[in-house]
């Protein structure tokens, strides 16, 4: 069953139960390292767009490395 995982997005949801996107908190160098256990496919995204504030309206690049099992 395809899922979302946002790990960097700073989202919130307010007493009215309505979710907002706010200025990210994530800085230069935060990292996530994850082991897949299955097989998967997996598609990436750092929010390439200047008009939200998920990103500060600052598109940057992300870097992905993937290592081998050992």
């Amino acid at each position: 069953m395809p899922d979302v995982f946002n790990i960097f997005m700073n989202a919130g949801v307010d007493e009215r139960g309505l979710m907002s996107i706010r200025p990210p908190l994530s800085r230069r160098g935060d990292h996530l390292d994850l082991r897949a256990e299955m097989d998967i496919l997996c598609a990436v995204s750092a929010c390439p767009d200047d008009l939200s504030v998920c990103n500060n309206y600052k598109p940057k690049p992300v870097g992905v490395e993937i290592f081998k099992a050992a």
